[in-house]
C-alpha cells in the first residue's frame, strides 16, 4: 500500500494512477478536451477532468 503524506494543516495531494479515457466535448462551438483520470486503485475512483 502507498504512504500517505498529511501536511500541517490536514491534507494531502492525490496522484492520479492512470488515464482510462478521453473525449471531446462541444460547448456553444467550442471544444473541450477531456479525460477520464483513475485516482485511487483501492476504491476505483475515477473522474473526468479538463485535459492539462
Amino acid at each position: 500500500m502507498d504512504e500517505v503524506q498529511v501536511r500541517e494543516n490536514l491534507t494531502y495531494e492525490k496522484r492520479s494512477v492512470a488515464v482510462v479515457d478521453h473525449k471531446l466535448k462541444e460547448l456553444r462551438g467550442i471544444s473541450i478536451n477531456l479525460v477520464k483520470v483513475h485516482w485511487d486503485t483501492a476504491t476505483g475512483e475515477a473522474t473526468w477532468e479538463v485535459e492539462s
